[in-house]
């Protein structure tokens, strides 16, 4: 019976340290970088930019690509920001959700920003673009070692002769001190022009965040849009002076609990 045991606790204790590997492995797997590419660019810079920022949430576990693709084909978007997104996880069917959205919506350049394994591909952001995207930048958001890692993902797009840094981010959820963490971040962290950030910011506790981050917030309190759940605006999007605002509006979803936000802009 002794033996026993102690095969027992040998075996347990090897599988307690693999776990502790593996979810080691998971937590710091790296999600800081920067890549740039070589693309053809256009010499005209755009009046106007219709951009969108949306909670996709899997894709109904992947089940959602014919909804997305239905509900968002006629409104010529022009820079798409996505949260929630799978690449390659068997959870979601197991296929690459930004390149299948990117190419049944005609978005030429796209990027998916992981961050986290899930088995046996990745949950995390994505940018998809119809004009150039030259750079991306992935920052990994300083979190406690057994929260849910957050990034802010960076696109840099060439609007013609101007160059536009684009942010997506999904912050985490009724945790204000950390969520306050993560706008010091963000903010420390923006261009110095030409910005436009977007994301769900899981605002339910405060909706005037452009006073720590130094954007125009356009889903405020003077034009609230109701996106997730019937009760809460977490999705949104910051601009700065490099832009003006024409329209915000929201486009209701078939397949998940949040709402698509998008705006046209005037380019200045």
């Amino acid at each position: 019976m002794a033996k026993i045991w102690k095969r027992f606790s040998v075996v347990f204790i090897v599988l307690a340290i693999v776990v502790c590997l593996l979810f080691l492995a998971w937590r710091f797997e790296s999600r800081s970088y920067r890549k740039s590419f070589d693309v053809e660019t256009s010499a005209r810079t755009p009046e106007t930019l219709r951009v969108a920022s949306y909670n996709i949430k899997l894709l109904n576990e992947g089940e959602g690509l014919a909804n997305i693709t239905e509900e968002l084909q006629d409104m010529e978007i022009d820079i798409l920001c996505l949260q929630e997104v799978d690449q390659n996880a068997l959870r979601s069917g197991n296929f690459d959700q930004v390149e299948a959205i990117a190419s049944a919506l005609d978005f030429p350049y796209y990027h998916f920003y992981q961050t986290m394994f899930v088995f046996p591909g990745h949950y995390g952001l994505a940018i998809l673009s119809k004009y150039p995207i030259t750079e991306v930048i992935s920052r990994e958001i300083p979190q406690e070692i057994f929260t849910e890692p957050r990034i802010l993902a960076e696109a840099i797009i060439q609007l013609g002769e101007k160059e536009v840094h684009v942010y997506n981010t999904h912050f985490t959820w009724n945790q204000q001190q950390v969520q306050m963490n993560e706008v010091n971040f963000v903010h420390d962290n923006l261009a110095k022009e030409s910005v436009i950030l977007m994301g769900d910011f899981n605002s339910f506790w405060n909706e005037k965040q452009e006073q720590y981050l130094g954007l125009q917030q356009l889903n405020n309190e003077e034009n609230r849009l109701i996106t997730f759940m019937g009760f809460a605006s977490p999705d949104n999007i910051f601009i700065d002076d490099a832009f003006e605002v024409i329209s915000m509006q929201m486009q209701a979803t078939t397949f998940s609990d949040h709402a698509m936000v998008y705006a046209d802009l005037k380019v200045k």
